[in-house]
């Protein structure tokens, strides 16, 4: 669910980043908290909080609007790059084929929000998450993540990508003909 992410009017901008900067109701009047505001936002989070995998953080620019991306290299696979991006004034996760958005609650628990961000990097790295991607007739019909590996799968697509940050789980499944008659065959990635 996507809100509207506000911030203290009461405040010059500087104060805004103390305990909850991302929303407050001050007179029923919100305003709107500005990229370069989450953007210090996310930086004393990742001070706070910090990430327990080295990660790289980098201001970019896409369409005049300048925001964060903090990276995690995979080791061995640039596609299971791990990466957080401030873009639009919220936390969004991207991995593989997969993405999600974090920090859009309406709630004042924004750093709490921040700490499971960083709780699910954790269990991503650990292989506690796995991630899919379905195919119909070749055109990605869904892509998802879950922590059971058995709940990824999906018999109305023809294929599932099944992918894991070590590897180990990394799988694609097809299913061929009449889905429910014919069974399914699976092949490890090389």
């Amino acid at each position: 669910m996507r809100h509207r992410i506000t911030a203290r009017d009461a405040h010059p901008p500087a104060t805004r980043l103390g305990k909850s900067p991302l929303s407050s109701n001050v007179n029923s009047q919100k305003i709107m908290i500005t990229q370069p505001e989450y953007n210090e936002w996310f930086r004393m989070m990742l001070s706070k909080h910090p990430l327990k995998h080295e990660y790289k953080l980098e201001a970019r620019n896409h369409e005049g609007t300048e925001y964060l991306s903090a990276s995690i290299a995979h080791p061995d696979n640039e596609e299971k790059n791990i990466i957080i991006s401030t873009y639009g004034k919220e936390l969004t996760l991207f991995i593989w084929h997969h993405h999600e958005h974090h920090d859009s609650s309406e709630e004042d628990n924004h750093e709490e929000e921040f700490q499971y961000l960083c709780d699910y990097i954790d269990d991503i790295m650990a292989d506690k998450v796995f991630f899919a991607v379905g195919y119909k007739e070749g055109k990605i019909a869904y892509e998802t993540a879950s922590y059971k590996i058995d709940d990824l799968t999906d018999e109305k697509v023809d294929k599932i990508d099944i992918m894991s940050w070590s590897g180990k789980h990394d799988k694609i499944i097809e299913y061929k003909g009449w889905h429910h008659f014919s069974g399914l065959r699976e092949a490890r990635r090389r």
